[in-house]
C-alpha cells in the first residue's frame, strides 16, 4: 500500500441544499476547484469572461478557470480556495493555470469513468 495521495479527489457536499461539486488538487500547491456546466461553448466563455470581470472589479481575488467538455456537456472548473500561500508571477501563473486546466481534463476521464461504471446504465 502506498501511502501517496492522489492528485484530484472529487468531493460533494449532501448537506448543501444544492447540488455542487468539488474537486481538490492533493499535490502543492494544494487548492480546490468547483464544477460549472454550461449548455453551451458560447455559455461556458461567456462564464469566463464574468469570472474575469470579478477579478478586475476586486470582487474576487483570482480566477484560475479550467474548461472542457464531454459529448454535449460543457464544463468549467474555477480555483476558488488555495490552501497554501500562492503568488501570481509569470511562473506560478502559469504553473497554477496548467494545473486547473489538468484538473479539467481529469475531471472529465471521471465523468466518463462514472458513465461506463454507473450500474443503472446497462
Amino acid at each position: 500500500m502506498t501511502n501517496e495521495l492522489p492528485r484530484f479527489m472529487v468531493c460533494e457536499n449532501p448537506m448543501l441544499d444544492e447540488q455542487r461539486e468539488f474537486v481538490l488538487h492533493m499535490q502543492e500547491p494544494f487548492f480546490m476547484g468547483e464544477v460549472y456546466f454550461h449548455d453551451s461553448p458560447e455559455d461556458q466563455d461567456d462564464f469566463q469572461s464574468s469570472m474575469h470581470e470579478l477579478v478586475e472589479s476586486g470582487e474576487i481575488p483570482i480566477a484560475i478557470i479550467g474548461k472542457s467538455q464531454i459529448q454535449e456537456d460543457y464544463f468549467s472548473i474555477i480555483a476558488i480556495h488555495f490552501f497554501s500561500e500562492i503568488t501570481m508571477d509569470g511562473e506560478q501563473s502559469q504553473l497554477l493555470s496548467d494545473a486547473v486546466q489538468e484538473m479539467a481534463n481529469w475531471y472529465k476521464q471521471y465523468l466518463q469513468w462514472e458513465e461506463e461504471n454507473d450500474p443503472f446504465n446497462e
